[in-house]
């Protein structure tokens, strides 16, 4: 197991309880990774407890929806002490090649990492752990990959930004707190949920802000959704359950959802392009082709500039965010830094910068796999069993093509907590995904009945998933999506729980291999709250679109089958000239 993060964690802990002997190498002092090595001020999750938690150990009814970095690493240290983690995991280790032999089984080579313990979270004397102290080898039957999306810092190629002559050019993942902003001329490339939360930072104490945005971005709020948050808002039976093959395959319901969504962002905000986002919209705003930006904290300042020129129409939706007194200024993607000066694609000109801040994101990189060759010089992978990923930040390792958790010719090494997700979170992911690999390496998967088009749409999204269809997929190869008979029998409340909530991690240990009667408890009671809280008009409208993917799923039920009766009559008819007349 290579990372201690939340996927290696729960990776860890189910592969112990399949009965593997299991070891897991973190090259940090303590646990929880990303989420203490890149924490910064006020750091919050944007995915709610209800969707995080992994599905035997959930947040306290106390925690706020959205939890804190500092309370999420807790949650973690929790989650390692409640199923004796510790004992397996040797700090301070980091994998330098991992080789695959020819009779079978994998080379690990570990050299001691130049870290020390975890400052923050220290790991206690009740916590028994080991600290690699020499360079070592290792044999293992497989391994287990988690180590992470948030490892690579990327830098785009923008030219002359090695000769930025300013106080500071920094990454993303070096910066803490907006002491690095104050007073100065501040521009932040990059408009994720990280470059907005740093814009939102900067023009709170800075002199002058202004951020990038390259690509545009799809921004919608992670709260304020009548008391529940948004990653609550959607709902299973019929979008993901019970969905006919045909309609999977054609994304119906993005196709059919896309304009609601649109009118809804126009008559609460003024603006289609997203909720209340004025500026930075994408060419197309559609369901299915985007991963949400849900940092919304910076919007009323971004949005500022424009909504004071367009007074007579913006005024309708004053109410809609709060009135501030700064802007941050908005620009294309940067072209050429001189000194102190960028300029931009459309030509505009930005003097004096005194920070750059690069929310550029991360590359893929797995360097152990490929013992330490740059990305250009890595051997590709065998055709077929990987998919490659080629978008703006040039090649980057692929994942495998199984669910981008193996090849089907090397089920032995698996990458776990690697996709991202629309409107979802990834360890939950990593938990069904651990939940699928161990019965696909026990051969106990099934096959699925047609091919998978749970990928998001947009161009530069290889791994992009849609994350109530990416569960259901899994969950359905390893028997482990409950039927409406199954929930109806055993508890309403989780029947109304799963058929109007979204795809939490419990309901798929309702049946099937990981069947538990604590997810039944869980089910009913905490996940059922946030359909509770909805209030009558959210669930009017998720009902109303259950009802109509209802009728759209029988519809299409009621052409294959007449299909099939009409096909079975023509071969009866044809006799042996069936399989030449047909094609087969």
């Amino acid at each position: 197991m290579i990372g201690a993060g939340s996927s290696g964690l729960v990776a860890a802990k189910y592969l112990v309880a399949a009965g593997y002997d299991v070891a897991v190498y973190e090259k940090g002092g303590g646990i929880a990774g990303t989420f203490v090595t890149k924490c910064y001020d006020n750091a919050h999750l944007v995915s709610s407890k209800f969707l995080t938690a992994f599905s035997d150990l959930r947040s306290p009814e106390s925690d706020p929806p959205h939890l804190s970095l500092p309370q999420y690493v807790e949650y973690l240290r929790n989650y390692a002490d409640k199923f004796d983690l510790y004992p397996l995991i040797t700090f301070g280790a980091l994998v330098e090649s991992v080789t695959r032999q020819e009779k079978g089984g994998y080379e690990v080579q570990l050299v001691p990492a130049e870290t020390t313990a975890d400052e923050a979270y220290p790991i206690s004397e009740t916590r028994p752990s080991a600290t690699l102290r020499s360079a070592t080898v290792r044999h293992f039957d497989a391994v287990c990959v988690c180590s992470g999306l948030h490892e690579a810092p990327y830098v785009p190629p923008i030219a002359g930004l090695e000769s930025f002559a300013g106080e500071r050019m920094l990454h993303s993942a070096e910066y803490k707190d907006s002491s690095a902003f104050e007073g100065k001329r501040v521009l932040v490339v990059g408009c994720g949920e990280t470059g907005m939360d740093l814009a939102y930072r900067a023009v709170q104490v800075a002199a002058h802000t202004a951020i990038s945005i390259k690509n545009g971005f799809l921004s919608v709020p992670h709260d304020g959704w009548g008391g529940v948050p948004l990653d609550t808002l959607i709902s299973n039976l019929f979008e993901h359950a019970y969905e006919h093959w045909w309609c999977h395959k054609h994304h119906l319901k993005w196709k059919f959802t896309t304009g609601f969504i649109k009118v809804g962002f126009l008559l609460m905000t003024g603006s289609t392009a997203g909720y209340n986002q004025w500026v930075g919209g994408l060419k197309e705003v559609k369901r299915g082709h985007h991963i949400l930006c849900k940092s919304t904290a910076a919007m009323p300042y971004i949005n500022r500039p424009l909504k004071q020129a367009a007074w007579w129409y913006s005024w309708l939706w004053r109410w809609s965010e709060p009135q501030v007194d700064k802007s941050i200024h908005t620009y294309p993607a940067p072209a050429l830094v001189d000194g102190r000066t960028v300029t931009f694609v459309d030509g505009q000109v930005l003097s004096g910068v005194d920070v750059i801040a690069l929310a550029t994101g991360y590359r893929q990189t797995f360097p152990f796999l490929h013992r330490g060759a740059s990305v250009g010089d890595r051997p590709a992978p065998a055709p077929g069993g990987w998919r490659a990923c080629t978008g703006a930040r040039g090649l980057e390792d692929p994942l495998p093509e199984e669910h981008f958790v193996i090849a089907p010719d090397e089920p032995e090494l698996a990458f776990i907590g690697f996709v991202r997700p629309n409107v979802g979170a990834i360890p939950p992911m990593a938990e069904l995904q651990v939940m699928w690999w161990i019965q696909r390496l026990r051969g106990k998967t099934i096959a699925p009945i047609a091919p998978t088009s749970y990928g998001l749409l947009g161009k530069k999204l290889t791994y992009g998933v849609d994350y109530g269809n990416y569960m259901h997929q899994l969950a359905a190869e390893i028997g482990a999506c409950p039927t409406v008979g199954d929930l109806a029998r055993r508890s309403p409340r989780a029947l109304i729980a799963w058929s109007l909530g979204q795809a939490y991690i419990p309901f798929f240990r309702l049946v099937g291999p990981y069947a538990s009667d604590e997810a039944w408890a869980i089910s009913a009671d905490e996940l059922y709250s946030p359909v509770a809280r909805r209030g009558l008009f959210a669930n009017s409208m998720l009902v109303g679109t259950m009802g109509l993917f209802a009728g759209i799923n029988l519809l299409a039920h009621a052409v294959e089958i007449s299909i099939g009766k009409a096909e079975t009559v023509l071969r009866a008819m044809l006799g042996p000239l069936a399989p030449v007349l047909l094609r087969e």
